[in-house]
């Protein structure tokens, strides 16, 4: 366990309360390029139409992310590449099974 976790650890367990103690305790989300977060969503959408029809939705958002300048296929292929990892790395270097239960 990380000094900075235990810390705020015993923040709390000392009763201090405040968005500063509890958001050193929560996980970080991945802050990503936007363009790159469209991509994977579209990477998903492209993996979703490989198995079965796509639904409205699936294909208003794909004719969106088409329009789209910034979506290149490099990205998309990225994406595919990142939704096909069977694992992803940890802080450690570790090997930690991927979560493939994304909404789109």
């Amino acid at each position: 366990m990380s000094a900075n976790h235990t810390s705020a650890m015993t923040r709390l367990k000392a009763g201090e309360t405040g968005p500063a103690s509890l958001t050193s305790v929560m996980p970080q989300r991945e802050k990503l390029d936007p363009h790159w977060h469209r991509a994977r969503v579209a990477a998903r959408i492209l993996l979703k139409a490989r198995k079965r029809p796509l639904n409205a939705r699936d294909k208003r958002l794909a004719r969106l992310f088409s329009k789209d300048k910034g979506i290149t296929n490099r990205l998309v292929e990225q994406g595919i590449a990142y939704w096909q990892a069977p694992y992803r790395t940890g802080h450690g270097g570790e090997k930690l099974p991927r979560v493939c239960h994304v909404l789109v």
